[in-house]
C-alpha cells in the first residue's frame, strides 16, 4: 500500500537523519539535516494520521532493521563523518526514496488522490533534499 511505503520511507529517513546529525561539525549542513529531519516528521504524520483514519494499523520497521542501518551509518561515518561523506550518504538515502515512491505510486494507479499528493510531495521534498545536499560535495 502506497500509505505504508511513505511511512516506511520518511521513519527510514528520519532515523538516519537522527543518527547523522550528530556526527558533522558543520553548522549550515546542521542546520539542513534539522530542517530535512522536521519534514520527515511532517510527512510521516500525515500518513500515520491518513492510515488510522482508514483504521489501518501503522507498520513500524523492526528492530533488526532500524539497528542494521544505525550500525551501518555509524561504520561509514566511523572511517569518513567528513561533511561529503555524509552529504553522499544523504544523497543516496533520497535517492532511494525518491525510486521507492516512484514506482509505488505507478503500481497503485487507483490510490487515493490525496494519498498520492502526499506521495508526489513526498517525493519532490526529497528531491529538494538532494540539491541541497549536493552543495555539500
Amino acid at each position: 500500500m502506497l500509505l505504508d511505503e511513505i511511512y516506511k520511507s520518511v521513519t527510514m529517513g528520519s532515523d538516519s537523519v537522527s543518527t547523522l546529525i550528530g556526527k558533522t561539525t558543520d553548522t549550515a549542513m546542521k542546520k539542513d539535516l534539522t530542517a530535512q529531519l522536521e519534514g520527515y516528521q511532517r510527512f510521516a504524520n500525515t500518513a500515520r494520521e491518513k492510515l488510522e483514519a482508514q483504521n489501518m494499523k501503522v507498520k513500524e520497521s523492526g528492530v533488526f532493521t532500524k539497528m542494521s542501518a544505525e550500525v551501518a551509518l555509524n561504520m561509514t561515518t566511523l572511517v569518513d563523518n567528513s561533511t561529503t561523506k555524509i552529504a553522499e550518504m544523504m544523497i543516496n538515502g533520497s535517492t532511494m526514496g525518491v525510486i521507492e515512491i516512484t514506482r509505488k505510486l505507478r503500481e497503485t494507479p487507483n490510490a487515493a488522490d490525496d494519498t498520492k499528493k502526499v506521495a508526489s510531495d513526498f517525493v519532490t521534498f526529497e528531491e529538494n533534499n538532494i540539491d541541497k545536499m549536493k552543495t555539500y560535495l
